[in-house]
């Protein structure tokens, strides 16, 4: 008898538990919006039926969106214990790993879900997810390609798929992708903000604008939509609206460095080096570990001459990213700055290193080299650096300059002539080519450059010592007078000058002016000229 009431009051209880489980699933929303009261339901579920796989897995799904996701992992594996051919259980499971970022799991769930359902296109979208968290990109769109074959109309596997191509640098792809979602989910910001994303990548700027503001429309709150906005300002050289979204962004979100970063480099571009460095501190403080915030915290350091600091943070910037060739590049200026050439070489070598291909890093090493006085080795690597860009109108002009001091003033002339061709409006080029046509006695040719560096660069005294000197050699006085009046003029302080006009002086007879501009050279620490004169009994 009691025998029978025991199977009696278990046959009430399953019953009980299947009628419960019915009565949630015809009404889910009575749990669905509230966690904690389904837990407590689930709970009473299985204490009446501790066998029934669904109710494991539905508990795992409250734990789930409490964000308990360990207890949900426990859930959903007793769920599988007893039903080993659970997908959804798989799936959820696959989930939480997920969350949990255990992505060789989390793959592991997704694939045996997908083998028990192969209908079922989350799966391939979930596990999507997965393999581009691991930078599988291929592998992803894969997945995303089989997700909208089942379900060719959920907007998120096109958003996904989007941001998967955009990894690879298939930025078109991308945008056919986000374009899609957008139709058929067009009130989502994401959406248009990802393919702002894309069109600022292919350099649409105007295009990329338009997405950010749509975005921004729909959802005014996202500091990551104002400060992709404010990238593409600053693209545009749009600084201070950048700044003005920059702010925007931090207002909402005061703890994002990266946003304080960019407006740094706003600030620097506007020569705001004081304000750049305020928001690299910011972004600094934020993370101590940001190798690009103290590296661009070091350019602001060396725009404002302040080359110590600059060294410290392009050092630390090193420690934290000494794979970034860059800042080797750069705290190699430094160390030229500072007059320490063979430190400076030695930076450009580690940069070289990482980067075979760096035309700059040879660039500065040629520099280098060239102050030291090793102009075979400064002209070596001027060569590799045209060999790498040779559209770059630096280079020829910094290999014109080895093949000047090697004597050999046709290359130079040719390079600098070369370097004029790509760029007429740089006043140096001209000057170097006047320098060497000087040298050879080719007035004519030099007064022709340096007049044409005058016109691009008026206020530069030395331009107009050197053309006075042409001036001269060329039996023209009183043109030569004039320019080193106009040198004086421009720099009081300019030693040479007052020699040139002094050499001027005597060569007219008039040795009291002459001995004054000399003794106005030694006072600016040039006394060459009033000693040889002395000795000369031209002056007292």
């Amino acid at each position: 008898m009691r025998h029978r009431k025991t199977v009696f009051m278990l046959i009430f209880l399953y019953v009980l538990a299947g009628w419960i489980l019915i009565e949630a699933k015809e009404h889910p929303s009575n749990l669905a919006d509230d966690p904690q009261k389904a837990l407590a339901f689930w709970d009473e579920v299985i204490s009446l039926d501790t066998q029934n796989a669904e109710a494991f897995n539905e508990r795992g799904k409250a734990y789930k969106s409490m964000g308990r996701y360990q207890r949900a992992i426990e859930d959903y594996s007793q769920a599988i214990d007893l039903d080993s051919q659970y997908a959804e259980a798989y799936y959820n499971r696959g989930v939480a790993h997920k969350q949990l970022k255990k992505y060789q799991e989390a793959l592991e769930d997704y694939s045996t879900a997908i083998q028990l359902d192969p209908s079922n296109g989350h799966s391939f979208r979930q596990r999507g997810v997965v393999y581009k968290k691991l930078g599988l990109y291929e592998r992803a769109i894969e997945d995303y390609d089989r997700a909208i074959q089942l379900k060719p109309d959920y907007a998120k596997t096109y958003n996904n798929r989007g941001v998967a191509y955009k990894k690879l640098g298939k930025f078109q792809f991308a945008i056919e992708d986000y374009s899609e979602a957008i139709r058929l989910e067009p009130n989502v910001p994401l959406y248009f903000n990802n393919r702002g994303v894309a069109w600022k990548n292919l350099r649409r700027y105007r295009l990329a604008l338009d997405d950010y503001d749509r975005a921004i429309g729909l959802n005014p709150h996202n500091s990551w939509f104002f400060s992709n906005r404010g990238n593409v300002y600053a693209k545009l050289g749009q600084y201070d609206r950048a700044i003005e979204d920059y702010d925007h962004a931090i207002g909402l979100n005061p703890n994002d460095g990266r946003t304080y970063n960019n407006r740094g480099i706003a600030y620097k571009k506007l020569g705001k080096y004081q304000k750049a460095i305020q928001d690299y501190n910011r972004a600094i403080t934020i993370n101590f570990k940001d190798a690009v915030a103290f590296y661009n915290r070091g350019i602001a350091y060396k725009n404002l001459d302040d080359f110590q600091n600059a060294l410290e943070d392009f050092s630390k910037a090193i420690q934290l990213d000494p794979n970034n060739a860059g800042f080797y590049r750069n705290r190699g200026l430094i160390y030229k700055k500072l007059e320490d050439y063979h430190q400076a070489i030695e930076d450009y070598d580690r940069a070289i290193r990482l980067k075979p291909d760096y035309a700059k890093a040879y660039h500065n090493r040629s520099k280098a080299h060239k102050k030291l006085g090793e102009y075979e080795k400064a002209l070596k690597n001027s060569n590799r650096a045209i060999e790498l860009d040779p559209s770059n109108e630096w280079y020829y002009n910094s290999r014109g300059l080895a093949y000047k001091n090697l004597d050999k003033p046709r290359e130079a002339v040719e390079d600098f002539s070369q370097a004029i061709r790509i760029n007429k409006d740089v006043a140096e080029f001209y000057i170097n080519r006047g320098n060497v046509y000087k040298n050879f006695g080719q007035f004519q040719m030099a007064l022709n450059d340096f007049s044409r560096a005058i016109g691009l660069e008026p206020e530069s005294p030395r331009t107009y010592n050197s053309r006075g000197i042409i001036f001269r050699n060329l039996g023209r006085p009183d043109k030569a007078m004039d320019d080193f009046n106009h040198a004086i003029r421009r720099d009081p302080l300019y030693a040479e000058a007052y020699i040139s006009r002094g050499i001027g002086h005597i060569t007219e007879g008039d040795y009291e002016e002459a001995c004054q501009d000399f003794e106005k050279a030694c006072k600016l620490g040039d006394c060459s000229y009033i000693k040889w004169a002395r000795e000369n009994g031209d002056c007292r």
